[in-house]
């Protein structure tokens, strides 16, 4: 006897049991009761990116930066340090940068590596590259170094070993007034004026590097006679190239605003000794040269 088709002729079928299936007509299967749906169970949570990130804040009426410190839950020097403020005051509207965790926050430039940039913070190298989710870094990058801690120069009064005839050490470099104070953790002041007024060669020397990054903008450095380095940031144009000689009172830039700047900084330039003395420290702000 041949064996019957099973889709050849038309019946129903009722599976009674436990199924909660219908086979209907011989070839159609339909739920007979809803569809279950599977509850989820999350097993973790994602780590909020905002937790990693730098904000800025805007200081209202009352705040100081203790207050704002406490108000995000870091330390004092980490609002000092990345605002880069000279004093201890915050005014009603000013913009804050705003790091996740106490520490500071750092700009990777040409031959950094997450080992030196440790140590110049005296931070962990684990720390960063967890805390940034990096394994590598390239120039530009900007890391949170978490703990870090911007010291405190050394630094020297000595004289050059030699002189410009005729000339003295360390001359204000653009005519102006301080509009921002000295920092110690830069040894640096900046010098206000119009954009595209001329910055001088604080000393003679030999130009050591020019260029633009980040933080400085256009920035130039003079290598001087008795290893001190000055430098000059933000500026609108570069009149020199590296390895030129320059003297005293020469122009090397002119005043801008390029760069990474905080707020209505304005025309200015910022003004950097690196290896001696800043003769302006002690100079107030809105002195005019």
């Amino acid at each position: 006897m041949a064996s019957q088709d099973p889709f050849s002729s038309s019946r129903t079928v009722v599976i009674d049991e436990s199924s909660d299936l219908l086979i209907a007509q011989g070839n159609t299967v339909y739920a007979a009761t809803p569809l279950f749906f599977p509850k989820v169970q999350i097993l973790g949570s994602i780590e909020d990116v905002s937790e990693r990130e730098i904000i800025s804040y805007t200081v209202k009426e009352g705040d100081s930066i203790s207050s704002v410190a406490d108000k995000f839950g870091i330390s004092k020097d980490t609002i000092t340090w990345a605002n880069d403020l000279s004093e201890s005051k915050i005014r009603s509207g000013q913009e804050l940068i705003i790091l996740p965790v106490s520490g500071v926050f750092h700009v990777v430039s040409s031959g950094d590596t997450i080992d030196k940039i440790a140590s110049k913070y005296e931070a962990e190298s684990d720390q960063i590259t967890e805390f940034n989710q990096i394994e590598s870094i390239k120039e530009g990058d900007i890391l949170v170094i978490p703990g870090g801690k911007i010291k405190k120069p050394v630094v020297s009064a000595q004289a050059p070993t030699k002189k410009t005839s005729g000339s003295s050490w360390l001359i204000a470099p653009a005519s102006g007034y301080i509009s921002q104070g000295y920092r110690w953790w830069h040894n640096a002041i900046d010098i206000a004026n119009k954009c595209g007024s001329p910055i001088y060669a604080a000393a003679s020397g030999t130009i050591q590097e020019t260029g633009y990054d980040s933080i400085g903008g256009n920035y130039v450095k003079i290598l001087h006679s008795n290893g001190v380095v000055t430098y000059y940031g933000h500026m609108s144009r570069i009149r020199v190239t590296p390895g030129e000689s320059v003297l005293q009172g020469s122009q090397i830039g002119d005043i801008g605003n390029t760069g990474y700047t905080i707020g209505l900084t304005g025309c200015h330039v910022h003004f950097e000794v690196r290896g001696g003395s800043n003769p302006f420290a002690s100079y107030p702000e809105g002195h005019r040269f």
